[in-house]
C-alpha cells in the first residue's frame, strides 16, 4: 500500500511544480521573438567561445588570491564552457568581493535558473521512466478487480520505486536552485530599486521556489512600477490566484 501512496504523491507534487513553471514562463514570454526558455538560458550558460581561459584565470588567482578581477575571469570562462556549478561557485565567491556588481548578480541568477531547469528536465524524464516501469499506475481505479489484479508488478516496483526516488530528488534540486536565484535576485532589487522587470522576475522565481509570500510582494512592487506594462493582466491574476491559494486551510 505504501509504494502506490508515495506515486501518487510524487505525481501530484510533480505536476504542481510543471504547472507554476509553465505559468511563470510562457505567461511572460521568457524567449520571445521565436527561440524558446531552453535557448534563453543556453545564452547563460553558453554566452560565446570569447573571452578568457580556466587555466589562465587559475593561473592569476593562484598568484593573487584576493583579486577579484582573476575570480571574475573563472566565473566567465568556467560559464562559457557551461560548467554551470563551478561557474556558480566562482561567481559567488566574486560577489562577496563585489557585492555591488549587478551584471554579476545577473549571470549568478541566470546560472541558478538554468540549473533549476536542468533538474526539471531530469524530473520529467525520472517521472516518465516511473511511468515505463510501472504501467500499472496508468489505470486511474485501482479498486477495480481488473486493477486489483494487474497490480504492481514485483519486477517492476523496484524500478519505478527508484525512478520516483530520482523525481523526489530533482524536484528538491530544482526547487533550491530557484531559492538561490530568488536570494540572488532580491540583492539585485535593493541596487536597482525602481526596475520592475527584476521585481517581475523576482516574482516568478519566488513563485517556482514555493515561496507565496515573497512572490507576492515582487508582483506588487512590479505592479506599482510597472501598472501598464503588458504582463501586468496576468500578474494581477497570478497574485489573486496564490492569494487564494495561501488562505486556503
Amino acid at each position: 500500500m505504501f509504494f502506490p501512496k508515495l506515486r501518487k504523491r510524487a505525481k501530484w507534487i510533480f505536476a504542481l511544480l510543471a504547472l507554476v513553471f509553465a505559468i511563470g514562463f510562457v505567461a511572460f514570454g521568457v524567449g520571445a521573438g521565436g527561440s524558446g526558455i531552453g535557448d534563453f538560458l543556453n545564452q547563460i550558460v553558453n554566452p560565446g567561445s570569447s573571452g578568457p581561459s580556466v587555466e589562465d584565470a587559475q593561473k592569476k588567482l593562484r598568484d593573487h588570491p584576493n583579486d577579484a578581477g582573476a575570480r571574475l575571469e573563472l566565473a566567465k570562462a568556467y560559464q562559457g564552457q557551461g560548467k554551470v556549478d563551478l561557474a556558480i561557485s566562482a561567481y559567488e565567491e566574486y560577489v562577496k568581493l563585489k557585492p555591488s556588481d549587478a551584471d554579476a548578480l545577473r549571470s549568478l541568477a541566470g546560472l541558478y535558473a538554468a540549473k533549476a531547469n536542468a533538474s526539471r528536465n531530469r524530473a520529467i524524464a525520472a517521472y516518465q521512466q516511473s511511468q515505463l516501469a510501472d504501467p500499472s499506475q496508468a489505470f486511474e481505479n485501482q479498486s477495480t478487480p481488473f486493477g486489483q489484479a494487474l497490480g504492481p508488478s514485483p519486477l517492476t516496483q523496484p524500478a519505478a520505486a527508484s525512478a520516483t526516488q530520482r523525481l523526489t530528488q530533482e524536484q528538491l534540486a530544482m526547487q533550491d536552485s530557484y531559492r538561490n536565484e530568488t536570494r540572488v535576485l532580491r540583492k539585485l532589487t535593493k541596487l536597482q530599486p525602481d526596475d520592475a522587470g527584476l521585481y517581475l522576475q523576482l516574482g516568478q522565481s519566488a513563485q517556482l521556489a514555493q515561496d507565496t509570500k515573497a512572490a507576492v510582494a515582487a508582483y506588487e512592487r512590479f505592479l506599482e512600477l510597472a501598472p501598464d506594462d503588458p504582463n501586468a493582466r496576468e500578474v494581477r491574476r497570478i497574485v489573486k490566484q496564490l492569494r487564494a491559494t495561501s488562505a486556503t486551510p
